[in-house]
Parts: C-alpha cells; sequence; structure tokens
C-alpha cells in the first residue's frame, strides 16, 4: 500500500488522522510516518485497511464518519 492509497483510505472513512490510526490501533506517530512515506505500511495493516472498509472497525470505542 502507498502513502497515496492509505490517505484515500482515510479519506473515505475518516475525519481526521486520529481516527484512522486508531482504527488501526496503531500509535499516531507510526501512521503519520506511513502517510509521509518515512516508513512503508506493514502487509498486515494492509489487510486490515481492507477489512476496516468492508466491516467496519473492530474497537466500537473508534467512531467511523461514514
Amino acid at each position: 500500500m502507498t502513502k497515496e492509497e492509505l490517505q484515500e483510505w482515510q479519506d473515505r472513512l475518516f475525519k481526521d488522522q486520529v481516527e484512522a490510526a486508531a482504527a488501526l490501533n496503531a500509535p499516531l506517530q507510526t501512521y503519520r510516518n506511513w502517510l509521509k512515506g518515512r516508513a512503508d505500511v506493514p502487509k498486515p495493516v494492509e489487510r486490515l485497511c481492507v477489512y476496516v472498509e468492508r466491516y467496519g472497525v473492530l474497537d466500537p470505542a473508534v467512531k467511523e464518519s461514514r
């Protein structure tokens, strides 16, 4: 998953980086590093993005902005 694809995923599902990072159970700084291309998005996170888009967030405390 490229940083552009991650940004598009976020734009479709969440209103900000904080919500998107929480949906992936990732620290906010790590998520921002992925968005800026400083670190590659791990394959398990890429698969989790697909899951979240299809079925919703795993943690009910995280609200979706759909």
